[in-house]
């Protein structure tokens, strides 16, 4: 799990490796909808942490108050309009604290997005174990849409740090690689090819997370005009992208019972031309 230090340390992160979860092939089921859980909206599950959690000292409950203010901050204004002042207004503390438990505010930008990423791909990682093939992927794509869709602004965070903070760009790179491994190494079970050489199936979880990560990203963070008229409802788009995926790994079409918006999707393959007689031209009459 991916973690901060706390004041004294505030740019340490340790990451520890990530354990190989096998899941067993299971029958599949008619598909349901998704409990996010504790991610929905991440600035409200930071909001419940405070009140239930049991701190150690008041320094940190203080701390853990600012990370709540930048975080509704970042999601409502972004990065580059993050202000240390409005990040202690909303915490209700003086401006001078802010500096006793963070630097500047890259930093607690960077603390509180690698804590909502970490977050993501932990939820994540939970809802598709024991999954059967197609449940795991369509589970997993029904949770990122929920969770773009109520945290679009966050998500905007995570790209804008991403390019400008050379060291979270690292600490980032770090945690989704593992979770882009974790891919590789369930595509390669459950497909039954063990043997797939490791640069592949790194190369095929790329892409396909590519297609999930832009599709979504231009949907709910871009709010692209021609995709908010075309997509269709949450349901609908995890579907599609789950239909997608479940192609492009198995070369067949997913159980029909398992959708309920995007079945004609499984219709779509090259159409059949008409069968060409094969002629045969002697090479003395040329």
């Amino acid at each position: 799990m991916l973690r901060i230090g706390n004041a004294s340390a505030a740019n340490a992160v340790r990451v520890s490796e990530e354990p190989d979860i096998t899941m067993p092939r299971k029958k599949s089921s008619p598909a349901v909808a998704i409990d996010l859980g504790p991610i929905g909206c991440y600035t409200d599950y930071l909001q419940t942490q405070l009140e239930s959690r049991s701190f150690g000292s008041k320094g940190e409950r203080t701390r853990f108050r600012l990370k709540i203010a930048a975080a509704k901050s970042l999601q409502e204004t972004g990065f580059q309009d993050l202000k240390v002042a409005d990040v202690c207004r909303r915490a209700h503390v003086a401006l001078g604290t802010f500096y006793v438990y963070f630097p500047d505010k890259s930093v607690i930008a960077a603390e509180v997005l690698l804590d909502f990423g970490e977050a993501l791909y932990a939820q994540a990682q939970r809802i598709a174990h024991g999954s059967s093939d197609f449940e795991a992927i369509l589970l997993t794509n029904q949770f990122f849409v929920a969770a773009y869709q109520r945290n679009a602004g966050l998500v905007r965070c995570l790209i804008q740090l991403e390019d400008q903070i050379p060291k979270f760009r690292t600490r980032w790179r770090e945690r989704r690689l593992q979770w882009l491994a974790r891919i590789a190494r369930s595509i390669a079970r459950r497909s039954g090819h063990p043997e797939i050489a490791e640069s592949m199936g790194m190369q095929i979880a790329y892409a396909l997370e590519g297609l999930v990560f832009q599709y979504l990203y231009d949907v709910f963070v871009r709010q692209e005009p021609i995709l908010k008229r075309n997509a269709g409802s949450s349901q609908q788009i995890a579907e599609l992208l789950s239909v997608l995926w479940y192609r492009a790994v198995y070369c067949e079409n997913p159980p029909a019972d398992q959708l309920v918006h995007t079945k004609a999707a499984l219709d779509l393959r090259r159409a059949r031309l008409p069968a060409r007689r094969n002629r045969i031209v002697d090479a003395s009459t040329r």
